[in-house]
């Protein structure tokens, strides 16, 4: 494994890319330009962007694992900040290039030929205002990370992190669970006034930002922005869809969770109970080189996590949650967690590792974020296959995996027609907003969790959820992996070799787009007519669940 502690890191120099774009740009408008001299000016930008992205990353990742560093915290609104300007650069060059200049023959290259840095430029429009705006959208972001990082919850007699309170929500005292879960609702509850602001600052920020970048709106910016093979039509039919074969299988999972626990329904504070779950109890290092020796035992995984670095135990100041990270310049992925010995741990491990996986394998770093969530949630199912002598242990846990991913699909799908919603009429109001998510729960999870929560039944669950505030229109491309990663478990059930067949092919595909890969692998476009029911037709009947 690698040590990250021993990255380098400077500022990135943006006078010295602005002269060297310029200097691209002389050399453009030269007549004795060649299709060589292109491809050396390709490589020369697509170098300078690759430090940029490397020292970005490496700021980003030095803030997350010391929250109270202020050095790093400015170095990441630095980036910030010149991000439109290098945007606005390379998308001047880029137009100057996509020209053509048959008169020197240039040949024309598809845009998923350029270097990465080009992807979001070329929609991207110079304007001085964007920078401030980008800064302006960062600096929100900073403030919702650092006031759910500096959160302090009281609980009997003393005070726990929003995390450490968490820990609660897993007990098998009913009363424990319900009283945990009222203190932490309660930090939202004071706060709300504040978060409902931040997050009305952000859409407008960003309503402008696209409509300064020639869109209509930030649901058109998004899209545009994304490597994706699906449509705001396609994604209308998945919700349908959902709606009709995911939802009520949802539904029969909780009503068959409250007879095994002999409650009258699942409450919002049952959700991660399951008694076997709330039992288990391992060192977190033990859970880390377990994980090791599984990711050994494919050949394709263990050269990987041998080049990558981990930080995964908690600390003083440390962010919350996990995240993979690469640093491009270095060949380095970069491994962030919070293990601390639960049940949880090995799917958070499986998920971030795969991610790393799938960076590696595709030589792509720009992927869709489909894609990216693909390989993670596939390799979640796929290295409990691998368990060796905890075959048992991993199989149940692999079931369990299954049934996390049934219960996030129709939340998944809300919260992207939450934020389709929300960017599609940017100033609606935060009452409206939250009033509108309130109806979505209804429509995706009927089944009146919130009963005993005033603050919850007003529409404020998505608070906790940091991809609404920090990345917006993530949720969506969490719903297909998920449904892909079903099938891949029922497939891995029958044959293994085949299911660790379909996930290297689809992770060691080059192509940008989800549809490509799923084909490539042999798995279903969720997006078809009947695909969902293909998908889980099978589940339900793996689950030992029935519908009537």
């Amino acid at each position: 494994m690698e040590n990250f502690g021993d990255t380098e890191y400077s500022r990135f120099d943006i006078s010295s890319f602005e002269a060297d774009v310029i200097s691209c740009v002389r050399r453009i408008e030269s007549e004795d330009i060649s299709s060589d001299d292109i491809d050396d000016i390709l490589r020369r930008i697509s170098t300078m962007y690759d430090e940029f992205d490397s020292k970005e990353t490496i700021s980003y990742i030095r803030h997350t694992l010391c929250m109270t560093n202020e050095e790093y915290k400015d170095e990441c609104m630095y980036y910030a900040g010149i991000r439109s300007k290098l945007s606005s650069l390379l998308g001047q060059l880029y137009s100057m290039i996509k020209a053509g200049y048959p008169q020197n023959e240039i040949r024309r290259i598809p845009l998923s030929d350029y270097p990465e840095s080009f992807h979001s430029a070329t929609y991207i429009h110079s304007d001085d205002r964007l920078g401030e705006l980008f800064l302006k959208e960062a600096m929100l972001i900073s403030e919702y990370e650092r006031l759910l990082n500096d959160a302090r919850v009281s609980y009997g007699a003393k005070s726990y992190t929003l995390g450490g309170i968490s820990s609660y929500f897993k007990s098998t005292e009913r009363n424990i669970r319900q009283k945990a879960f009222y203190a932490y609702s309660d930090f939202f509850r004071m706060n709300e006034e504040k978060i409902d602001g931040l997050f009305d600052e952000l859409v407008k920020v960003r309503h402008e930002i696209a409509v300064r970048s020639g869109f209509d709106n930030y649901t058109e910016y998004s899209s545009c922005l994304k490597h994706r093979s699906f449509t705001r039509e396609d994604i209308s039919l998945l919700r349908s869809k959902i709606c009709e074969f995911i939802v009520p299988v949802r539904d029969r999972l909780n009503e068959k969770k409250a007879e095994e626990l002999n409650i009258p329904s699942v409450r919002y504070y049952d959700e991660e109970y399951y008694p076997h779950r709330a039992e288990f109890c391992h060192f977190a290092g033990e859970i880390f080189r377990n994980v090791m020796d599984i990711c050994s035992r494919i050949p394709q995984f263990s050269g990987i996590v041998r080049a990558t670095a981990f930080d995964v135990f908690p600390k003083r100041g440390k962010m919350n949650g996990s995240y993979c990270a690469y640093v491009k310049n270095k060949d380095l992925p970069f491994v962030f967690a919070n293990i601390t010995g639960s049940y949880a741990d090995y799917r958070v491990l499986f998920h971030e590792i795969s991610h790393a996986v799938g960076i590696a394998l595709s030589g792509r770093t720009d992927m869709g974020v489909d894609i990216a969530e693909f390989c993670a949630y596939g390799g979640e199912m796929l290295l409990c296959g691998y368990g060796g002598e905890e075959d048992k242990f991993f199989s149940s846990y692999k079931k369990d995996i299954l049934i996390d991913k049934i219960n996030f699909v129709p939340y998944g799908i809300l919260c992207d027609e939450f934020e389709n919603n929300v960017y599609d009429a940017p100033f609606m109001s935060p009452s409206e907003r939250k009033d509108m998510f309130a109806e979505l729960e209804r429509k995706y999870m009927p089944d009146g969790r919130y009963e005993d929560s005033d603050i919850l039944r007003k529409g404020t669950y998505w608070y906790r959820q940091a991809h609404i505030f920090t990345e917006p229109f993530y949720y969506i491309d969490y719903v297909p992996a998920a449904l892909n990663a079903m099938e891949l478990y029922i497939i891995s059930e029958d044959d293994l070799l085949s299911a660790t067949e379909k996930y290297l092919k689809f992770a060691g595909e080059n192509s940008l787009l989800y549809s490509d890969r799923i084909v490539a692998a042999g798995l279903s476009n969720v997006f078809g007519e009947d695909s969902i029911k293909k998908v889980i037709t099978p589940v339900i009947k793996e689950l030992e669940i029935s519908l009537q």
